[in-house]
């Protein structure tokens, strides 16, 4: 198996977080949550990269709520900015 080093400078380009923000609103663009981050988009891209320039992104806490149907759930989600 081979070794990649040296991704994280890919990985928190601008381009790149843009493109997983888009991947992680597909099916959910309609959403209060997602309409409010979208709104101001560059500026939390913007804020997410200095954060992960300078390694002090820490994600956001879970929120919890009921799903009842056939069966109840207990489930958990995170906030948009952490998916």
């Amino acid at each position: 198996m081979k070794r990649r080093g040296n991704l994280y400078h890919q990985i928190i380009e601008f381009t790149n977080l843009l493109s997983a923000a888009r991947q992680a609103q597909r099916g959910k663009r309609f959403r209060d949550n997602v309409l409010e981050f979208n709104y101001h988009l560059e500026t939390e891209l913007i804020n997410l990269q200095k954060q992960l320039t300078n390694k002090t992104y820490q994600p956001g806490n879970y929120r919890t709520f009921h799903l009842t149907g056939l069966k109840s759930r207990l489930n958990n989600l995170r906030c948009t900015l952490s998916r």
